[in-house]
């Protein structure tokens, strides 16, 4: 797990299958919400893809959708994984 100040960061893998258990929901349900197939689903939260484990990057609208669609704080999201840093309250 990295940090970032005094900030935990998570993976954005980790962080889409957070979102999906906080709303009680099954890849599949999950999928339907969000308009992503169960496959792709299944491969973001696991972050790789295949039997060599290639790593996927997922384009930035396909976690805005996600975001979007699951009700979540897209800017959250992004600080959360260490796409971006937070700002800091003055």
């Amino acid at each position: 797990m990295l940090t970032m100040g005094n900030k935990k960061i998570i993976s954005y893998s980790e962080k889409i299958k957070e979102i999906r258990l906080s709303l009680n929901m099954n890849m599949r349900e999950f999928g339907e919400k969000v308009d992503i197939s169960i496959a792709n689903i299944s491969r973001l939260e696991k972050g790789y893809r295949g039997k060599n484990k290639m790593p996927i990057i997922p384009l930035i609208d396909t976690l805005k959708q996600i975001c979007d669609k699951a009700g979540y704080c897209f800017r959250t999201f992004l600080e959360e994984t260490g796409y971006i840093e937070p700002i800091e309250n003055p």
